[in-house]
């Protein structure tokens, strides 16, 4: 059957409905219960969205049968790379992402598309099973990192970690195109043609609303032609990106057997890490690298910038900073960055929750079941079990604990948790005058981070969770 079949199978009133409440379902907060669906360039919210379904669903299954489904143009957010959590300040100091949000009907679209292609993807991305890590089935940055920890201890010490300048914002489109329909054959026109227009999908720029969304009710959006690049935080961009870097992981493949026996290369969208064995190795890599990125209209920042030489057989001084972890051949740590962005969101629950002197303790069970949430996630409410439509199994919540677990240092879990409880001393203290000690706040229910590393060790034998789902795809974007 060809794809574009499969993709016309896909497109149905009822499947596009099924999804459409599996997507709220997944934005739903399940601490205060709203549901975080953002609202596109076209002016509608969930509500209309959900209110009018039958229509939405029938109208766009017709325009993608017939060839005549446009996307809407994407607006732009800027957010702050950790450990920046002030945008003003992140501004000043380059380290933003600007993501691209898109309405809900296209979001259901892309949703709908990647079902459609992951199979066939995924059969093709085999030959670089251990290479690619990234917005793909049943693989994670655990994998990467495990991998990747396993190898320094077997003498791989020296490292160059990449990074392609603005990735996602300079794939040159004449170049991603070819590379689209090489890759889906041309015999799939229909999907040749959708994945073309989401990448040519116009954009609104922040200026233009400024954060006020409900301001396209009535006025419609300033855009603006997108000449390179793909919409960055798009269901379909990180399949789209591994498309335009499979020919590259290829080569990468065949390179490192014929001339580098002893390195290895692990991609996660646009950072990389190749490692060997031998020192000397490093710059040749380097340089090749460079040039077959080059030819794909892609640039490597130079060594010494973001990209980096590492000698990591000194385990005192040197370290790899991946992924939102420290690794070296000593273990597993949190990258101190993503310690400082989690610090600032705890402080922030604790400043921002209110103790009235007259019922404090009502105020510090709100703000310890605050702080279990921010840890736990969806797991701190013992009633809620987020099951798999299709195989039934538990589906592995999305936290901070979660994706953290892989660490070996647990000495920085008991530092934080030293932290967490001085803060709330404070916090109480000053709003009642009464002093509270550890054990007041584990009977009141406040989760240790390093008691729960440890629950997680020993449910990691027994526990089957759900494979059917992306291992981490808004994982990563948590780190």
């Amino acid at each position: 059957m060809l794809l574009d079949e499969i993709v016309l199978n896909e497109f149905t009133e009822e499947k596009f409905k099924q999804q459409f409440f599996a997507y709220k379902d997944e934005k739903t907060d399940r601490y205060n219960k709203q549901v975080l669906v953002a609202m596109g360039t076209d002016g509608v919210d969930y509500k209309t969205f959900e209110k009018n379904i039958e229509s939405f669903a029938k109208n766009t299954c017709d325009r993608v049968a017939s060839g005549r489904f446009f996307f809407s143009p994407f607006r732009e957010k800027e957010v702050p790379k950790p450990p920046y959590i002030d945008l003003k300040i992140a501004r000043k100091n380059k380290k933003i992402r600007t993501l691209s949000i898109a309405t809900i009907r296209d979001v259901i679209f892309q949703k709908l598309m990647y079902r459609a292609v992951e199979e066939y993807c995924e059969d093709k991305f085999k030959e670089i099973d251990q290479m690619s890590f990234a917005y793909r089935r049943n693989k994670s940055t655990h994998m990467a990192i495990k991998k990747i920890y396993s190898l320094l201890n077997e003498g791989y010490y020296y490292v160059l970690n990449g990074d392609i300048k603005s990735f996602y914002d300079e794939i040159p489109h004449n170049k991603l195109k070819v590379t689209i329909e090489d890759f889906f054959g041309e015999e799939n026109k229909l999907i040749g043609t959708y994945f073309r227009r989401f990448i040519s999908a116009d954009r609104v720029k922040y200026e233009d609303y400024k954060g006020n969304v409900k301001k396209y009710y009535k006025k419609k959006p300033m855009r603006e032609r997108r000449e390179k690049g793909i919409p960055q935080g798009g269901v379909l961009s990180g399949i789209v990106a591994n498309i335009y870097m499979y020919d590259f992981d290829l080569q990468m493949k065949e390179i490192l057997s014929e001339n580098y026996h002893n390195a290895k290369y692990f991609r996660y969208a646009d950072d990389f890490v190749v490692i060997t064995k031998h020192k000397e190795n490093i710059h040749k890599i380097y340089k090749t690298i460079r040039c077959l990125l080059n030819e794909k209209g892609l640039y490597l920042h130079d060594i010494g910038e973001k990209t980096k030489e590492l000698d990591l057989s000194n385990v005192e001084k040197n370290k790899l900073d991946f992924l939102g972890f420290e690794v070296s051949p000593k273990g597993i740590r949190i990258k101190k960055d993503n310690i400082t962005k989690f610090k600032f969101r705890i402080k922030d629950k604790i400043d921002n929750t209110k103790i009235y002197k007259k019922n404090p303790d009502k105020g510090l069970a709100l703000l310890i079941k605050k702080i279990n949430f921010k840890i736990l996630g969806n797991l701190a409410f013992e009633d809620e079990k987020n099951l798999c439509e299709n195989c039934g199994k538990l589906i592995k919540e999305r936290s901070w604990m979660n994706y953290y677990e892989i660490i070996t240092d647990v000495r920085q879990l008991r530092s934080l948790d030293t932290w967490i409880r001085k803060q709330i001393y404070r916090k109480y203290y000053y709003c009642s005058k009464v002093r509270l000690n550890k054990e007041t706040l584990i009977d009141c229910g406040l989760e240790s981070l390093e008691k729960t590393y440890y629950r997680h060790k020993r449910k990691k034998v027994t526990d089957n969770f759900c494979s059917c789902k992306k291992s981490d795809y808004y994982q990563a974007e948590e780190y």
